[in-house]
């Protein structure tokens, strides 16, 4: 029996976001769609090749970071410069995620996440009372500060968040 050849999978995995500011419900700050992304080794495995076979240990996300570093590295476990509560390990994950998915045969296929940090929730941290350079995202499994929970991260262009504003953030994973 011949060996037969199989063709060369062109499929990619890539992740696009966008961050608005908002204040009294009108748009003052929009980074525009970023990307792509940067998914993480712990992103692979626990996200997706564990979740794909409902491995024990496998992950889903759940929650959403905002911070004032770059984007995490391969190898990442985190989001660089995480924005934290209290700066003392602290959260302000967004665990109020909204999922949609939409794709066809034959196309790109999107899961899309998004949701809000509302002003009223003091994402910014108990301790700061003055506006906050935000300048990257990142999506977790869990709202607690672990390490090697961070699926995917990005950056955008640096924006200035007050305390009295808003944030909405999309999160597009695309399969192709």
């Amino acid at each position: 029996m011949a060996n037969k050849k199989f063709p060369a999978s062109k499929s990619k995995i890539q992740g696009f976001s966008r961050v608005a500011i908002a204040q009294n419900g009108d748009i003052v700050g929009d980074s525009g769609w970023t990307g792509p992304n940067t998914i993480t080794q712990a992103g692979f495995q626990f996200f997706l090749a564990q979740l794909l076979v409902a491995t024990t240990g496998s992950s889903q996300v759940t929650a959403a970071a905002l911070g004032t570093g770059t984007a995490p590295a391969w190898d990442g476990t985190a989001l660089p410069n995480e924005i934290t509560a209290d700066g003392a390990g602290g959260t302000q994950r967004c665990t109020l995620i909204t999922r949609t998915f939409a794709g066809s045969a034959g196309s790109t296929t999107t899961a899309r996440l998004y949701g809000t940090f509302n002003s009223t929730q003091s994402f910014l941290g108990t301790a700061s009372s003055a506006a906050q350079t935000i300048k990257n995202i990142g999506l977790f499994a869990g709202s607690a500060v672990t390490a090697g929970t961070i699926f995917a991260g990005n950056t955008y262009a640096t924006s200035s968040v007050g305390t009295n504003q808003d944030v909405y953030w999309t999160y597009d994973i695309r399969f192709s």
